[in-house]
C-alpha cells in the first residue's frame, strides 16, 4: 500500500465527496447534497431557537426583560372614570351571549389533526365529544359574568424569529389563550 501525502488524502477525500454531490443532486437529494456542501466549507448550521445566555436563568431574564421594553408599563387608570361618549348610535352589534349557531359555526371551522392549544386539548374533542352544552355554558358564563377559569388569564408566549440571528430577541412574539377559538368568532 503506498503512502499519501496529506494533501493527496485530502484532494482524493475531496473529490470523492464532490462524486457525492453530483450522484446525490441528480437523484434529487438536495438536503443530503447541501450538508456535504456545508461540510466540506467548513459552514457551521446557526444556532436556531437559542437566546443569548449562559444559563437557563439568564436566558429567562433575557426574555423578560424583552417584553417589559416591549410591553411596556402598565397604564394609570386612577381617576380615569370619565364617560366616553358614542361615535355610532344603534349599531347592529349583538353583545348578548353567545348562541348556540354562533357555537356550531366556531366548531365546525375547527381543523382536525392540527396542534393543540395552549389548553392541551385536541380539536377532535370539540368536534367529536357531545360538550357542546358544557363549553357553551362556560364561554357565555364568562362573557356575560365576567366569571372566567383562571387558565383563561394566562398566555403562552411563543418566539416567532425574525430572519438574522435568532439567539437574539429580535423576534415578534405571538401569545396563545385556551380556547379562544370559541371566543373570536
Amino acid at each position: 500500500m503506498p503512502y499519501w501525502s496529506a494533501s493527496a488524502v485530502i484532494a482524493h477525500d475531496i473529490k470523492g465527496k464532490m462524486d457525492k454531490i453530483q450522484n446525490l443532486h441528480s437523484e434529487g437529494q438536495y438536503a443530503e447534497t447541501w450538508n456535504i456542501i456545508n461540510e466540506v466549507s467548513g459552514k457551521r448550521k446557526a444556532k436556531e431557537g437559542l437566546v443569548a445566555g449562559a444559563s437557563p436563568e439568564e436566558r429567562v431574564s433575557t426574555w423578560f426583560n424583552h417584553f417589559k421594553r416591549q410591553l411596556g408599563e402598565a397604564p394609570n387608570t386612577e381617576g380615569s372614570e370619565e364617560d366616553i361618549p358614542s361615535i355610532f348610535e344603534n349599531l347592529p352589534i349583538d353583545d348578548g351571549p353567545f348562541t348556540a349557531e354562533e357555537y356550531t359555526k366556531a366548531k365546525n371551522a375547527l381543523k382536525q389533526d392540527k396542534n393543540m392549544a395552549p389548553d392541551n386539548i385536541p380539536p377532535e374533542v370539540f368536534k367529536n365529544c357531545k360538550l357542546d352544552d358544557i363549553v357553551l355554558d362556560l364561554c357565555n358564563t364568562a362573557l356575560m359574568k365576567n366569571e372566567k377559569p383562571d387558565q383563561w388569564t394566562l398566555f403562552n408566549i411563543i418566539p416567532v424569529p425574525k430572519k438574522g440571528d435568532l439567539s437574539k430577541t429580535d423576534i415578534t412574539g405571538a401569545s396563545c389563550v385556551a380556547i379562544d377559538w370559541i371566543l373570536d368568532d
